[in-house]
């Protein structure tokens, strides 16, 4: 294999399996919780604890990772995992999982923007900004198909651990795998990874200033920033209630496989989006801004119109679609907002860009709440819909902005 290529194969790798080991705990996450002893009035205190540490870490990983090493602040957040799922593997009870859960935050913190922002650093060197959506869409679907087929083996585990050790937690297989995975992804990452960042030597303060003052600085990171915050706020409606939506559709949650079927289409749509996205604005000649824009109206409007389906068939239509419309967003968001970001300042900012993301999730978790109570998910989603629809006069005037800095 040329050496030009080891980065880009070493990057898709890398995120298919570091994105299998969430999958592979998604389909039963919340069963799994409950099996530990957790009552589901607590499972939202395990949810919330999670978040909180990615939250308040997100930043601070950034800026130890451009500062220390991106590879070596990694590797940290690979044996936080391996921690954390080892004691919610043994763990029983309210504290054991809850501490298993704030360390598994800290990984996901940690693991935020660090060893990307080294491949993406490692391909723009080799070969240009030109060619940087190659690596974006090729970690895009790395992450996706990952994701994907962890789901599917997540769903199969259960039943094959029950069959293998009768009388163990039927959820423990799941867990077993993802130790697994996070060990073969620590030996890769360790031994076939050569990380090109050298380490720093500036204070923490002055880092974080110079970051702060890029951002002020710098009007396409800022808007982008007010988008990824949007797009936290609206996306987090769809991934919250479409079970509950579907559920009230078929009546009942007994046809537990039609859900399976719809989160495995659900991965699908998301890296066809992403394949299709550099045909279309091929053939359209639009601006990456422009594109962006299109389909963030696009997506909204299919999110609004999937609120009121009240069939099976047009509500898995419509929700395929919502997925296909925004993995086709990810590869020209990525790609803009790296060409932005200086280098030494990668991890940091697309640890800022996770936490703007993570900040709008929360935020319409708690909206969300207080406004389901009086109304209903179809309410709820025509709110994220029009949000999403809103968003595109962002990267419109972006688009004007580029222009206008391309004609002085």
């Amino acid at each position: 294999m040329p050496k030009s290529e080891e980065s880009l194969v070493l990057a898709v790798l890398n995120r298919f399996l570091h994105w299998m080991v969430i999958g592979v705990i998604s389909p039963i996450l919340v069963l799994m919780i409950i099996s530990k002893g957790i009552s589901l009035g607590s499972v939202g205190y395990i949810m919330a604890m999670l978040s909180a540490f990615v939250v308040i870490f997100e930043i601070p990983s950034g800026i130890l990772s451009d500062r220390f090493g991106r590879k070596a602040v990694y590797l940290i957040s690979l044996l936080f995992f391996l921690v954390s799922f080892s004691i919610i593997l043994i763990g029983q009870g309210l504290l054991a999982i809850g501490i298993g859960f704030c360390l598994f935050g800290l990984g996901r913190a940690f693991s935020s923007g660090s060893i990307e922002s080294d491949f993406i650093d490692l391909y723009l060197a080799d070969h240009g900004k030109d060619n940087l959506h190659k690596i974006i869409l090729g970690m895009n679907i790395g992450e996706t198909i990952g994701l994907a087929l962890g789901a599917l083996l997540g769903g199969f585990m259960p039943s094959l651990w029950s069959a293998l050790f009768p009388g163990d937690n039927i959820y423990n297989g799941n867990i077993f795998i993802q130790i697994v995975l996070v060990i073969v992804l620590f030996i890769l990452t360790g031994f076939a990874h050569t990380e090109r960042s050298a380490v720093k030597h500036e204070s923490l303060g002055s880092f974080l200033h110079d970051s702060i003052s890029l951002i002020k600085a710098n009007k396409v990171i800022k808007l982008l920033l007010a988008g990824i915050l949007v797009w936290g706020f609206s996306f987090n409606a769809i991934e919250i209630y479409w079970q509950p939506q579907l559920k009230d559709i078929l009546g009942s949650e007994k046809q537990t496989w039609l859900f399976g079927a719809l989160n495995s289409g659900y991965f699908l749509m998301s890296v066809i989006g992403a394949l299709a996205v550099g045909s279309f604005i091929s053939l359209t000649k639009l601006s990456q801004f422009s594109a962006i824009g299109i389909l963030k109206i696009a997506l909204g409007v299919t999110i609004v119109v999937l609120a009121f389906q009240g069939r099976f068939i047009g509500f898995s239509i419509l929700f395929l679609l919502v997925m296909g419309f925004n993995g086709m967003l990810g590869v020209p968001e990525s790609t803009v907002f790296n060409i932005e970001i200086p280098a030494d300042k990668r991890s940091s900012l697309l640890s800022l860009s996770s936490l703007a993301m993570q900040v709008g999730g929360i935020v319409a978790s708690v909206f969300f709440s207080l406004v389901i109570a009086r109304t209903t998910i179809a309410i709820v989603w025509a709110v994220a819909g029009t949000a999403f629809g809103f968003s595109s006069i962002l990267y419109f005037h972006l688009d004007r902005h580029a222009k206008g800095r391309l004609s002085r």
